[in-house]
């Protein structure tokens, strides 16, 4: 089947033309490797084979055929595929909510509050899929394969998919699932981890959720454990690092797209976070770890 009047489709200002589509289906061949800098949440379906995640703390994991995978906004990954491999990405623009009346802290607050439960920190989130999962990725990945790339009809099959989580998964197995950004405040860390990339200091961001420099302080410290400017200086330097040693950027680019006046700001900065000027990373091939937090 053939979908109709493809030209009207394609040249309709909903069609998401971009390079990262909402709902993407990527086919990737064995030994293939990449990095992956996200600025948005993610889940990963594997449809077929095998594929190796790794994040920039060296932490790992594999996913197979009939998984999902929970990747959060703010890492740097490396990607290793395994066998032949077909997996569908759905990007998550805006905080995640299961459906309107069920938002993800509530996750974090009725696991927590069971009697014996160890909170535990994960890197990634793994489910299998079920039969209605398997259901909705054979229709969603066909419509793709046909042409279709409607913002609007993305926009409702992500609420699908969250929907069909929180119909036929356990709380316990969602809040394992989504742990990665969970916290006592996660509408308050959601907003950082989305949108932090967007001001220059941490006098920006605080106006903008309308907090006193202060209140935004305390509150963040108490939500990521670290200082705002050390967590946005860390999460900064994570970025340059990955768009130097994976990309063809100039620098100049590299460092206007994150928010330097000059280059001599962006040469400092890396010197301060890296350990190394932005040549020395390109050309010395320095290791995301060794001075990246």
């Amino acid at each position: 089947m053939s979908m109709m009047y493809q030209n009207e489709h394609s040249g309709c200002f909903n069609c998401d033309r971009s390079e990262k589509p909402q709902i993407e289906v990527k086919k990737i061949v064995k030994g293939d490797t990449g990095i992956l800098s996200l600025k948005e949440n993610e889940i990963v379906f594997v449809t077929e084979g095998r594929i190796r995640f790794v994040a920039n703390d060296f932490s790992g994991c594999e996913g197979l055929k009939g998984q999902m995978l929970f990747l959060p906004a703010g890492g740097n990954y490396s990607f290793d595929a395994l066998a032949h491999s077909t997996i569908t990405v759905f990007r998550f623009y805006e905080s995640i909510r299961l459906c309107d009346n069920f938002d993800l802290e509530k996750l974090y607050e009725e696991r927590t509050k069971r009697n014996g439960y160890r909170a535990h920190t994960v890197r990634f989130g793994i489910l299998d899929m079920n039969a209605l999962l398997w259901h909705y990725l054979d229709g969603l990945n066909d419509l793709i394969a046909e042409g279709v790339r409607c913002r609007s009809f993305f926009n409702v099959k992500i609420k699908e998919l969250l929907l069909l989580q929180r119909s036929f998964y356990t709380k316990e197995e969602l809040h394992d699932f989504f742990s990665p950004i969970l916290s006592g405040d996660t509408a308050f860390s959601e907003y950082i981890r989305l949108r932090w990339k967007n001001f220059r200091t941490v006098t920006e961001v605080a106006s903008s959720m309308h907090m006193t420099h202060k209140q935004f302080y305390n509150r963040f410290v108490s939500v990521f454990g670290k200082k705002p400017q050390q967590w946005m200086n860390e999460g900064r330097a994570r970025i340059i690092h990955n768009e130097i040693i994976s990309t063809k950027k100039q620098f100049k680019q590299i460092a206007a797209e994150n928010g330097f006046a000059s280059d001599t700001h962006f040469t400092r900065f890396c010197k301060k976070e890296l350990g190394k000027t932005p040549t020395e990373v390109r050309y010395g091939k320095t290791t995301m770890g060794d001075n990246v937090k």
